[in-house]
C-alpha cells in the first residue's frame, strides 16, 4: 500500500502489541517537496509475527526474506487496520496499568509481614 508521511520512514519498524509483533516495512521511498516543507511517499507492508528478543536482529540479517514474506502476506490477507492496532495497544496499556496499580495492593498486604523480624532474638 502506498503511504505518505511527514517523517522519513525506517526500512522497518517493530510494534509489539500483546502477543503479536507488527513489522512494518518501507520500500521505494520518495521525497516530495510541498509548500509546508517535504513529505515522504513509500510502499508499506505489514507482517504479523511473534515477538522475540532477537526479532530486530533476525530481520536485519535476512531483510529481503522478511520483506518478501510481508509482500506475499499482504497480497493474500488484509493488514490490521489502524483502529485494530490502536485497540490492541489500548488493551496492552490497560493490562500494564492494572499490573502497576496492583503493586501498592501487594505492598500493603505484605507490610505486616515485612515489619516483623524474620528471626527473633
Amino acid at each position: 500500500m502506498r503511504v505518505e508521511s511527514g517523517t522519513m520512514p525506517q526500512s522497518f519498524r517493530i510494534s509489539v502489541v500483546g502477543e503479536t509483533a507488527y513489522v512494518e516495512f518501507a520500500e521505494n521511498v520518495a521525497e516530495i517537496f510541498i509548500e509546508e516543507g517535504k513529505k515522504y511517499a513509500y510502499d508499506s507492508y505489514i507482517l504479523k509475527t511473534r515477538p522475540s528478543k532477537n526479532l530486530e536482529r533476525r530481520i536485519s540479517e535476512k531483510y529481503q526474506l522478511w520483506l518478501g514474506k510481508a509482500k506475499s502476506t499482504e497480497i493474500g490477507e488484509t493488514s490490521p487496520t489502524s483502529e485494530e492496532i490502536l485497540q490492541a495497544k489500548l488493551l496492552s496499556l490497560e493490562t500494564r496499568l492494572a499490573k502497576v496499580e496492583a503493586v501498592p495492593l501487594v505492598k500493603t498486604a505484605l507490610e505486616p509481614i515485612i515489619k516483623e523480624p524474620i528471626i527473633s532474638k
